[in-house]
């Protein structure tokens, strides 16, 4: 029990002593003071048994009073603590915010400094790009002029295709006029077959056949049945024909007497192949 509620329970006594005692002087003057001190003692014992169920009441509320002081004590205690540790907390955190400007201000100068970088690679990449640019624009000029040159060179081939077609037909023209000039010569010489005389006829060289062929090497070489006394001189020109085909011709290039000697000419074979024993020689006039 606390101090207060022992001082509470004597004041009690001493006040119910007090009216027991005032009771009995009042009581005792008169004849019914049993019945008075009966009933005061009645007072006093229902007035205890309220005093001591307050008492009671007190010491239950002291006593909780001590369990929730103890209570918010260990509540303080750890308020303290968790205080304690909020504030190493907050000091740690208060050392990383430091440390953290500190970073931050490292990062600043170190961006200032990636800004002026990037500024400058922002410069060369422009320049690069402009450079990129008139490349791109010189290789397109390049491009047109290269196509250019290539419409050219079409037009060049096509061009020389029409004269090598020119060519072509000149040539094929020229093998006309050869054989054009073959078909008057052998006309002629139809002509003088026939007792006629051809155009330009002169008294040189007489018709004759062919007796021998021989291949020497690459040339071929014809031996015919006249020679200088028929009129016939080196460096003449024969015509060889078998039958109404135009064979080709020789250049005579040695003569004797009864005979002559010449080399065939290839390229006027008019594919009927070399000339043959019996072949008739007419001479060019």
């Amino acid at each position: 029990m606390s101090s207060m509620a022992k001082i509470f329970v004597v004041v009690n006594l001493i006040l119910a002593v007090a009216t027991f005692g005032a009771a009995a002087t009042l009581l005792g003057a008169q004849d019914d003071y049993k019945e008075a001190y009966a009933a005061a003692v009645e007072k006093f014992e229902t007035y205890n048994d309220s005093a001591e169920k307050q008492i009671k009441a007190a010491n239950d509320r002291a006593n909780q009073f001590e369990i929730e002081k103890a209570g918010a004590q260990g509540d303080f205690q750890s308020a303290r603590e968790t205080n304690a540790g909020l504030e190493s907390t907050l000091a740690n955190a208060h050392r990383e915010n430091t440390q953290l400007r500190s970073t931050n201000q490292d990062y600043s100068k170190q961006l200032g400094v990636l800004a002026g970088v990037n500024k400058d690679n922002l410069a060369t990449l422009q320049r690069a790009t402009n450079k990129a640019d008139e490349a791109t624009k010189a290789k397109l000029e390049s491009q047109r002029e290269l196509e250019a040159e290539i419409g050219n060179r079409a037009r060049l081939e096509q061009e020389v295709a029409a004269q090598n077609d020119q060519i072509k037909s000149l040539s094929a023209k020229q093998g006309d006029l050869s054989r054009n000039n073959r078909r008057l010569k052998f006309e002629n010489d139809q002509l003088r077959k026939s007792g006629g005389r051809a155009i330009g006829e002169g008294n040189r060289g007489t018709k004759g056949r062919v007796n021998a062929v021989r291949a020497v090497g690459s040339a071929v070489i014809v031996s015919i049945s006249v020679g200088s006394e028929d009129g016939v001189r080196g460096g003449d020109v024969y015509h060889i024909r078998r039958g109404g085909e135009y064979i080709g011709v020789i250049k005579i290039t040695s003569v004797s007497k009864g005979g002559a000697v010449g080399e065939f000419d290839t390229k006027f074979n008019n594919n009927k192949g070399n000339p043959e024993s019996g072949d008739e020689a007419y001479p060019d006039r």
